[in-house]
């Protein structure tokens, strides 16, 4: 083999191992790429449920207990709830 075909083999075989690492580089990218995520937590889904409101508030309404736990009488609340439901209901966004 002459200087022409030495330097050929090894433009070749540099070449083929480069294209290797940028394979090798794009696999290894792909594997850590995120997935998506759910933007609620479970708990948060079972609230509806489960939640405070939903579960203990209606029994306790029914009960003179109500008072003892929230320290207002049942329509003081229902009224201060009325005042401030639109402010803290959930509003959907482009966010998530």
């Amino acid at each position: 083999m002459d200087d022409d075909e030495t330097a050929v083999i090894v433009a070749r075989t540099s070449i083929i191992a480069s294209f290797g690492a940028v394979a090798t580089f794009s696999t290894a990218f792909q594997r850590k790429k995120r997935k998506n995520t759910v933007w609620i937590r479970r708990y948060l889904q079972l609230r509806n449920q489960f939640g405070t409101y939903n579960t203990l508030l209606p029994e306790l309404s029914k009960s003179p207990k109500f008072y003892a736990y929230s320290r207002i009488d049942v329509d003081t609340f229902e009224l201060l709830f009325q005042m401030i439901e639109a402010d803290i209901t959930r509003k959907k966004t482009r966010l998530r």
